[in-house]
C-alpha cells in the first residue's frame, strides 16, 4: 500500500486515525459506563435488563415463529426445534419499513404484520427481535426508546412493540391467542448461538450493539420479581459516546437524522461507514489536500455504501473509489483514509468486546476461551474487515492476558429470537 504522509497528518490531526484512539481510556470509560448503567445512573450505555436467563430450554418439535426487525431487512421465519437446534421450516425477507422516507406507526407495524400474516399460524409463540433502542419489560413485551440506522417513524417512542404488532394482527383477522417475546438483535445474537457456548452477541451490520451474560446481583437497578441468577443485559453499545471525537466526526454528527445520537455506532455501523469515508474525502478535498481533479470527483458523490470502502480494496470492477479521476498521490491519499477509517471501526469493535471480557472477568483461561457470536454484514461481509477485526481482537486481548475467538452461526437472530419465545408459557 502506498504510504501518503499528508494524508497520516490529516488524519492524525481530526482524529480519525487508529492510533487516536487509546485502549487504556477507551475501556476505563466503558466500564465505568457500564457499571453507571446498571446502577440506573445516567449514562449512554443503557444496559437494558432483558429479563431473560442464558439457559432458555426449548423442547424436541417445539415450533416458533421469528421476527427480525433489523436496520435494512425485515425477517420471518418458521422455524421448529430439531436435534438441539432451531431448523428453519419457511422464511421471508423484505425491506424494513421507514427507510426510505418517514413513515406512521401505524404503517410500520402494520406492513410488518402484513408480512407476518403468511407465518401466523405456524405456531402459538412469536418471537420478535428488534434491532432499534427498546426497553423489555418484565412481562418480555418492549418499550420503543428510538429507532437508529436512519429509520423514521413518527409518534413511536414509547410504544408497546409487541402489544403494537398483535393489534394490527388481529386487524388482520388474527384471533388464535399468541405469546410474544421481544429480545434485542445482540441477545438474540447471543442466544442464538448457545450450543455454542456463547458468552457475548456482537453484532455489526447496518448498526451495531453487544450483548453479555450479566450476574443479577450486580444490576441494582432491577426491581423485584426476577429470580434467576444471571441475565441476558443489551448494552446499547452502538450509543456508547464517553470518548473523544475529532472535528469531522462532530461535522459528520451533525448532519445525521439523530444528532448526538448513537455516535460510536456512526463511526463503525455499515450505515454509516461508507457516507463517513465520503465525508472525510470532500473536507480533505475543500483543505486543498487532493488535486483539481481528484476534488471534482470526490464532490460530485453523492453517497458512498460501505460495501463500496470494501471492494476499492478488493479491486473490484467498477467500484466508486476506483473509477475517481486520481493521479498516484491522490490515490495513495484516498487509500490511506479509506484503510484508516476501516481499521479505526475495526479497533472500536474489538474495543467494545475486549471491556466487556474485562468488566465479566471472562476469558482469562486458554483452555476455555470467551466465545463471541459475531454477526452482521459489514462484520462478517465487507470485504477485509473480518481479518481487521481479528486482528485487534487478538493484539487486545493478549495485552490483557485474555482469551477468546469469535464464531459466526447461520440465521442466529432468528433462532435465538425462537429460542427466546420458549421463555413464556
Amino acid at each position: 500500500m502506498n504510504v501518503s504522509p499528508k494524508a497520516d497528518n490529516f488524519l492524525r490531526q481530526n482524529a480519525l486515525h487508529p492510533d487516536n484512539v487509546r485502549p487504556g481510556e477507551f475501556k476505563a470509560s466503558y466500564i465505568s459506563e457500564m457499571k453507571a448503567g446498571l446502577a440506573g445512573h445516567r449514562s449512554s450505555l443503557l444496559m437494558l435488563p432483558s429479563y431473560l436467563p442464558s439457559d432458555i430450554k426449548a423442547q424436541e418439535g417445539e415450533k416458533a415463529v421469528a421476527v427480525d426487525i433489523g436496520g435494512t431487512n425485515l425477517k420471518i421465519a418458521a422455524l421448529r426445534f430439531e436435534g438441539g437446534c432451531f431448523r428453519i421450516l419457511a422464511s421471508d425477507v423484505s425491506p424494513v419499513p421507514g427507510r426510505s422516507g418517514e413513515i406512521s406507526r401505524e404503517a410500520f407495524f402494520g406492513e410488518i404484520a402484513r408480512r407476518l400474516l403468511p407465518f401466523a399460524g405456524a405456531a402459538r409463540r412469536i418471537g420478535i427481535c428488534f434491532s432499534h433502542a427498546a426497553e423489555i419489560l418484565p412481562d418480555l413485551d418492549g418499550r420503543l426508546i428510538s429507532f437508529s440506522k436512519e429509520i423514521r417513524v413518527r409518534d413511536a417512542a414509547g410504544v408497546r412493540i409487541a402489544r403494537e404488532l398483535s393489534g394490527q394482527l388481529e386487524a388482520l383477522g388474527i384471533h388464535e391467542t399468541k405469546t410474544y417475546t421481544l429480545i434485542n438483535d445482540s441477545a438474540a445474537t447471543l442466544l442464538g448461538g448457545a450450543a455454542n457456548g456463547g458468552m457475548i452477541g456482537f453484532v455489526l451490520g447496518t448498526g451495531m450493539n453487544l450483548s453479555y451474560i450479566e450476574k443479577t446481583d450486580v444490576m441494582t437497578k432491577l426491581g423485584d420479581g426476577y429470580s434467576y441468577e444471571t441475565m441476558l443485559i443489551n448494552t446499547e453499545t452502538g450509543n456508547f459516546d464517553a470518548m473523544p471525537l475529532g472535528p469531522i466526526d462532530r461535522a459528520f454528527d451533525d448532519k445525521t437524522a439523530d444528532p448526538g445520537s448513537h455516535r460510536l455506532e456512526k463511526m463503525t455501523g455499515g450505515k454509516y461507514l461508507g457516507d463517513l469515508i465520503l465525508f472525510t474525502l470532500k473536507k480533505a478535498a475543500a483543505e486543498g489536500l487532493l488535486t483539481a481533479m481528484a476534488s471534482s470527483s470526490v464532490l460530485a458523490l453523492d453517497e458512498l455504501p460501505t460495501p463500496e470502502a470494501g471492494a476499492f480494496f478488493a479491486g473490484t470492477q467498477g467500484a466508486l473509489l476506483d473509477s475517481l479521476s486520481m493521479t498516484a498521490d491522490d490515490r495513495a491519499f484516498v487509500t490511506a483514509v479509506t484503510d484508516s477509517l476501516l481499521n479505526r471501526a475495526a479497533k472500536l469493535s474489538a474495543l467494545a468486546v475486549t471491556s466487556v471480557l474485562e468488566k465479566t472477568d471472562t476469558g482469562r483461561d486458554a483452555s476455555s476461551p470467551a466465545v463471541i457470536i459475531a454477526e452482521g454484514s459489514t462484520l462478517n461481509k465487507l470485504y477485509s474487515f473480518q481479518e481487521r477485526f481479528t486482528r485487534y481482537l487478538q493484539e487486545l486481548c493478549n495485552e490483557v492476558g485474555r482469551h477468546s475467538r469469535a464464531i459466526t452461526v447461520e440465521d442466529v437472530t432468528l433462532k435465538g429470537a425462537a429460542l427466546a419465545s420458549m421463555a413464556r408459557d
